[in-house]
């Protein structure tokens, strides 16, 4: 590899270079196994390092300016606003490695996945008569924690019951 004196060379082209050396040497000596494992270690620790890219760039910039919940769908309307030549299969990785690293969280509501970056639980009421949910804002966590000696990071809770408007039917009918 040939590098101009005025533009220092990048990381990746220094490990690539020093890596194509390896590799030579173990071609002289026509070990292919040992070459096979070395080319399969440098790819590894090639793809275990991420490349900070534009379109990373917008991603993460767009999940900045969340302030609650939001989904993958959300997200990628509005970096298809900024940029048209981001895909969905872009974002979807970019937040499956956001979740990995425990940056943001999911959740499951009405058969979709939301993401949160700091909302530490999301929970629902359903009315086991007319099915209808609402979301609940809970503060306190003491409930749990007597039962959970672990951390919790975050949950997600389902309470079933009947709803006022149901409660008020059900009276109405039994008067």
């Amino acid at each position: 590899m040939n590098f101009k004196a005025s533009k220092p060379p990048h990381k990746v082209d220094i490990k690539v270079a020093m890596a194509s050396k390896k590799i030579m040497l173990i071609s002289r000596r026509e070990n292919k196994h040992l070459k096979t494992l070395l080319i399969m270690i440098i790819n590894k620790e090639m793809a275990a390092q991420s490349r900070e890219t534009r379109q990373k760039k917008i991603i993460e910039e767009e999940v900045e300016k969340e302030k609650s919940f939001f989904t993958s769908d959300s997200l990628f309307s509005k970096i298809k606003a900024r940029e048209k030549n981001i895909g969905i299969a872009t974002v979807y990785r970019f937040l499956k490695d956001l979740r990995a690293k425990g940056k943001i969280h999911t959740y499951l509501c009405d058969k979709k996945i939301l993401y949160s970056k700091g909302e530490p639980n999301h929970c629902h009421f359903i009315c086991e008569k007319c099915n209808k949910s609402r979301h609940i804002k809970l503060s306190r966590l003491d409930f749990i924690k007597k039962e959970i000696k672990e951390d919790i990071c975050h949950f997600q809770l389902d309470v079933y019951g009947i709803c006022e408007s149901c409660k008020e039917k059900i009276n109405k009918r039994e008067n």
